[in-house]
């Protein structure tokens, strides 16, 4: 089988999800050539494409650059909260489609197409969807680039004889949310970490997945599977300093206006001098 490019995008400042993220991906003997498309060159390994900002018309710039300086078909994009999970789950026919990606669960039904922050995307859906977002006007170029794009225009992706994965393929491929009947390949979500790796390892960003995590129910699922698995020093570093933490106190906010009974403040209270809920 031919290698498959690793293609990750990043513009935080602070880059050590990613870096995690890319190393635990390389376990995977069949990456190739690992790609970064970000602000600076933050891992020696791999091509550095400068990506100015997470603008839509800097990530297609971006976009176009790896595809002139590349000479794999496949890409297999990661994010900082996406990467291999279980290597042995790899099935070749992930690899025959022109986008796979992950299963976006919507009001209990897997909607096929799937999540781009893990995906694998074929040279051929990568140069059109290129060249339909060049196309756009102003307005879409200044957007930040969203995982809608493919969506946006997938009637002119299959007319052109584009293949992409079903639901059930896809739920083998990865997995983010909703029921999970089995390992799958790759998992997206910071949420999952509790769930799939060990204290040690997610400790040392704790700090760092509060910071990236704007998702209120993505952040309050992180904070309830440290307590199922017991990881409770993360717990506590997760929850520490919170006056300096919006994203979590916008997750509290969310956690307390649809159940105004939660335990969740009293327990983060328990590690934090200052009044949580009036600060």
């Amino acid at each position: 089988m031919q290698k498959i490019a690793l293609v990750i995008a990043d513009t935080h400042l602070d880059k050590n999800l990613s870096i995690f993220a890319i190393e635990k991906s390389l376990a995977w003997n069949k990456i190739g050539q690992v790609y970064t498309l970000s602000d600076i060159n933050f891992y020696s390994n791999s091509k550095h494409i400068l990506l100015n900002s997470s603008s839509t018309i800097d990530r297609v710039d971006a976009l176009k650059i790896l595809l002139d300086n590349s000479q794999e078909n496949t890409y297999l994009f990661i994010n900082w909260d996406s990467f291999i999970s279980s290597p042995e789950q790899w099935q070749d026919e992930f690899a025959q489609y022109d986008f796979i990606g992950t299963p976006m669960w919507i009001d209990e039904n897997a909607y096929f197409l799937g999540g781009q922050n893990f995906c694998i995307l074929s040279r051929r859906l990568l140069s059109n969807l290129v060249t339909a977002l060049e196309q756009m006007d102003q307005s879409t170029h200044q957007k930040n680039w969203s995982n809608h794009n493919i969506y946006m225009h997938l009637n002119h992706f299959v007319n052109i004889g584009c293949n992409f994965a079903n639901q059930s393929t896809s739920q083998l491929f990865s997995y983010e949310s909703g029921p999970r009947m089995q390992q799958t390949f790759g998992v997206s979500g910071s949420a999952n970490f509790p769930l799939l790796l060990s204290e040690q390892e997610i400790l040392v960003n704790a700090n760092e997945i509060g910071a990236r995590q704007t998702s209120p129910t993505t952040l309050l699922n992180f904070l309830r599977f440290c307590l199922e698995t017991g990881k409770f020093q993360l717990f506590k570093t997760s929850v520490e300093g919170f006056i300096n933490k919006p994203n979590l106190k916008k997750a509290l906010e969310y956690e307390l206006s649809i159940n105004p009974m939660s335990e969740l403040p009293r327990v983060i209270q328990n590690f934090n001098s200052e009044d949580i809920l009036n600060s």
